[in-house]
């Protein structure tokens, strides 16, 4: 089963939930094609995938801080959730990044994302929060 799910994930560039959990897992940034339900801007993105779970909605989601490309709101870069069954391409950057190279993120950052019914998986922040922020430059 695991080799089907790798094979048509390469062959339809579709999102799996072992692509979602790696990106996570490994701090890979990813380059997503987006169509949204509502959304007005369609189109490629990049995004620091933070929180894989079920939405309030009942839809299997990603909480992200989304760095480059269209957004309806126009404010970016900004955390935002999508739809995994409205991202239509999802490509996992080889090079990882590092919570050190965006403090800012850090900021809004919530591993209990309340908009999250069930949370398959999400990045663990160290448990003296207030030392990393202060390693990592955040004021607040």
């Amino acid at each position: 089963m695991k080799l089907l799910e790798i094979y048509s994930e390469l062959l339809l560039e579709t999102v799996s939930r072992t692509g979602v959990i790696d990106a996570i897992q490994n701090f890979k940034s990813v380059v997503i094609y987006y169509e949204g339900d509502e959304t007005i801007n369609k189109g490629w993105r990049t995004i620091l995938p933070f929180v894989y779970g079920k939405n309030r909605w009942g839809n299997d989601s990603i909480r992200a801080f989304q760095m480059k490309g269209p957004s309806d709101s126009n404010d970016k870069p900004m955390w935002r959730m999508f739809r995994v069954d409205r991202i239509k391409s999802f490509y996992p950057a080889s090079k990882k990044f590092t919570l050190m190279e965006h403090p800012d993120i850090l900021k809004f950052y919530n591993p209990d994302d309340k908009d999250m019914d069930k949370i398959y998986f999400n990045i663990k922040l160290p448990r003296d929060i207030n030392k990393y922020k202060k390693l990592s430059g955040i004021k607040k």
